[in-house]
């Protein structure tokens, strides 16, 4: 074990930052990856419902972003 440690400590300072940014990325992509997983548009199960957007109500927006402000008060239309 103490090799290891010795090992360890003879390291350039330099290289315990970039650990911590590598450590910190892997962390956030990870994460990313876990949100972007369970999203509404993600189908995991296809036996349940192969088709999930024909569960879309005629009154549903299913609009993510909207930076305009006016999808809030929009009504679709009834044909």
């Amino acid at each position: 074990m103490t090799t290891i440690t010795a090992h360890i400590a003879k390291l350039p300072l330099g290289v315990y930052p970039l650990f911590a940014f590598m450590g910190i990325a892997v962390g956030g992509a990870g994460f990313h990856i876990a949100r972007i997983a369970r999203g509404p548009d993600v189908v995991w199960a296809k036996s349940s419902n192969p088709h999930p957007w024909l569960a879309i109500e005629q009154n549903m927006t299913p609009k993510l972003y909207d930076p305009s402000g006016r999808f809030e008060s929009w009504k679709r239309p009834l044909f």
